[in-house]
């Protein structure tokens, strides 16, 4: 009877799809350590590991990091919020065992703060993000994990506030990344397309309280701890680039000019080799009210002879991006991992 339920056990084994692991990790990340904000230095990191990965010790795994939007965090990308319910680890594993795509590692930090989002920028408000994800975050999974060490090994995208974070980090850190894929991507070319109402969001602020803040306003003073910190004024760290005057809310224009300096079109210009050298894909939905954004970029990246791909899919800044994952996203890795 035991060598019945036995084989019965092994033949239920075998029939079993292959899975993959979800490991959570608790990574330190000396860039963020001196942040102002009081944000932990220790980030929680989600890190997929593919189908097969625990019995192949000798094979080494290409890596994509995958970062996530504004008001969210990297368990985003397990179907609990937005994106029709879409988990990633599911998708992946379904795309492996199918052979669309080779088996692959994804990596997916936490890069929420106290405002809803670091904007994966260097800040010494609220720490070196570029930093903590292209040096602190590759580090550690190098040394842990059996991924290839080498930037034709390694992939970075996002979506929304992760977009940017992908595209600048990409752009900055041409030695870590080859390959780079930004959907939905805001602050390309207007730092700021919330307008008025955000504002008043914004400057409504009591005693530093950011969290009673409405959304809107909450997406402002982020960008501002990120783009124009002052490190003496506490307890946000950080200047509006507008204030409020007896004539209604101006611009302060030395600020507005931090802002500006932080899209992503005007940078170009200083790293047209590195971009060169990077395979680069913008996605955005027709209907996305940001797919100015992309567009402007994508003009700009052909001024200077940059090649890239452009996609735009049927859909707004969240609607049919579950769709672009399971067709497009890691299909794009896979193709720039196995094409030489």
């Amino acid at each position: 009877m035991k060598q019945i339920i036995l084989l019965a056990c092994l033949l239920i084994g075998a029939a079993a799809p292959l899975r993959g692991e979800l490991v959570s990790e608790a990574v330190h990340g000396p860039s963020l350590a001196d942040n102002l904000i009081g944000d932990d230095a220790r980030r929680n990191v989600l890190v997929y590991l593919p189908p097969g990965y625990a019995g192949s010790i000798d094979r080494q795994y290409p890596a994509v990091y995958l970062l996530h939007s504004f008001n969210a965090s990297n368990r985003t990308w397990l179907g609990e919020s937005g994106y029709q319910g879409m988990d990633v680890t599911v998708l992946l594993d379904l795309l492996i065992r199918s052979g669309r795509i080779e088996p692959m590692i994804v990596v997916m930090p936490d890069a929420a703060n106290r405002f809803g989002g670091s904007w994966y920028a260097n800040s010494p408000s609220t720490g070196l993000w570029e930093d903590f994800v292209a040096r602190d975050l590759v580090s550690f999974v190098d040394r842990k994990y059996r991924t290839v060490d080498d930037r034709r090994g390694r992939g970075i995208a996002g979506q929304s506030m992760g977009a940017y974070g992908a595209l600048r980090i990409a752009m900055h850190f041409p030695d870590v990344f080859g390959a780079v894929l930004g959907m939905s991507a805001p602050n390309l070319v207007n730092p700021d397309p919330l307008g008025a109402p955000a504002h008043e969001a914004a400057l409504s602020i009591s005693d530093g309280r950011v969290a009673e803040v409405p959304l809107p306003g909450r997406v402002i003073w982020a960008k501002a701890a990120a783009f124009s910190p002052n490190t003496t004024a506490p307890p946000l760290y950080a200047d509006l680039p507008f204030e409020r005057t007896a004539a209604g809310i101006v611009i302060r224009d030395a600020i507005w000019k931090k802002w500006l300096q932080n899209t992503l079109a005007p940078q170009i210009g200083a790293h047209c080799a590195s971009l060169r050298d990077l395979r680069i894909r913008l996605e955005v939905g027709s209907r996305d009210a940001l797919a100015g954004e992309s567009m402007a970029f994508a003009n700009a990246l052909t001024e200077k002879s940059i090649p890239f791909s452009l996609v735009v899919f049927e859909g707004g800044h969240v609607e049919g991006v579950r769709r672009q994952f399971e067709t497009s996203v890691f299909a794009f890795f896979d193709d720039f991992f196995h094409t030489r």
